[in-house]
Formats: structure tokens, sequence, C-alpha cells
């Protein structure tokens, strides 16, 4: 695993502590999991023996790593009624750098009151390394209604103040190009489809600053005319 590195146990360590993270977001019990596969079955068994240990390691406190606190919410979030009534409204941001054990939780906390808006920009989806599931994002409408029972309004945030004209047309052009659908299915998108961003901009100028050879004086010209 990783660089191929087989003597390293540094390198062996770092890459197994990627997968049991993954194993803990994902919510993975080892021994509920059937797969003929045998080096899954010995990662399995591993991240199960992790798990041993950590729980022999204290008497009365389970030590646990930070993927596995969010599990340990989780759980008692749903060990508890009134888990479910806590809040009576659930905010979240950047909702496209969520992951399934996060997901869980929200969906739980909501369960009580049914007011949960989440905000995200499934284009700006970077964080899958370390376990962020971009389609919490895109499947919200249909997860929500399985988990709540609620069919969310949407609004669309689509007016870019950020960027200059050529900037957003480029990105549309480029988007355009890339197949989104999984495995041929409009049913299933890996982004939101219909989504269509408009600049605010008119200016179709470059947004470019550069310095003078002399590498210390700006060019004040060309400053000037990008404040025009």
């Amino acid at each position: 695993m990783g660089s191929g590195n087989r003597s390293s146990r540094h390198e062996a360590a770092t890459n197994i502590i990627k997968v049991f993270n993954r194993f803990s977001e994902e919510h993975i019990e080892p021994d509920k999991v059937k797969t003929k596969d045998q080096m899954l079955r010995s990662l399995l068994k591993m991240y199960a023996q992790y798990l041993k240990m950590l729980k022999e390691q204290h008497n009365r406190i389970s030590t646990v790593d930070l993927s596995l606190l969010q599990l340990e919410a989780f759980r008692s979030i749903i060990s508890s009624d009134k888990g479910k009534h806590v809040y009576k409204h659930i905010i979240i941001d950047e909702y496209q750098d969520t992951n399934s054990i996060q997901e869980k939780i929200f969906f739980e906390l909501a369960k009580g009151h049914k007011n949960l808006c989440v905000v995200g920009d499934d284009d700006q989806a970077l964080y899958r390394f370390r376990g962020a599931t971009v389609e919490n994002l895109v499947e919200f409408p249909k997860r929500c209604d399985v988990f709540i029972g609620v069919k969310p309004h949407r609004i669309d945030l689509v007016k870019n103040f950020r960027s200059k004209k050529k900037i957003v047309d480029t990105y549309n052009h480029f988007i355009k190009l890339v197949d989104w659908t999984n495995n041929g299915d409009p049913n299933s998108q890996f982004r939101i489809h219909d989504k269509i961003i408009n600049p605010h901009s008119k200016d179709k100028n470059f947004s470019v600053a550069v310095t003078s050879n002399a590498g210390r004086s700006w060019n004040w010209n060309l400053l000037t005319s990008l404040r025009n």
C-alpha cells in the first residue's frame, strides 16, 4: 500500500491509519462485513483488533481517535430518545465536504423538529481524500426524504460575484464537456447537473496584475486600468 516501499513500517502505519479512519467514517462494523477479498479480510481483522485494543486500554474509559469520536457521538445520539429533539434548527455549511458518519449525525439530530438546512457547492468538493462524500450534497433531496420524511426546498445561489465574466464562462464550458452521470444513468449524478452559474460582472477584460522588470515597483498603469 502506498509507494510500494514495503520495508517501511512508518509508511505501513501511516497508510493503515487512513484505512481505519475510512472504516470508522463509513460506520463499518468489521464482524458484519462479508467478502472473499483476502486483503480486505486481513484489513478488517486488523481493524477489529484495533477497536478491541482501544476498549481494553482503560478499565473505565474507552479510548477513541478522531474518526471514532464521530461514531461515538452518533451512538450517543441514537441511544437517547431526547437526542433528536435537542436542536430546533440545524444549519450545516460546506456540506459537500461532509462524510458518511457526519451525515448520519445530522439526520438523526433533525428527526425531531425536521428543520435542516445545508449549504454547499458540489464543484468545490476537495476533501474526498479524507473521507468527504460529495454525494451527501448531490443526493440530499432524496436522502432527506428517506431519513426524516421531508422533501427540502432548494434555493439556488447561482450569481457569481467573485470572478469576471470570462472566468465564469470558461468554467461553464469546461463543466459541460464532462459526463457527470453515474454509468450513464440520468437519475444518478455526481454533481447537481441542472445548475448554471451566471457572472455578475460583465467585464470581459483579463484580471491580471504584473510587476515591472525591476521586480519591486508595481505597473501602476495596469492597476489603474483594472480599477476602471
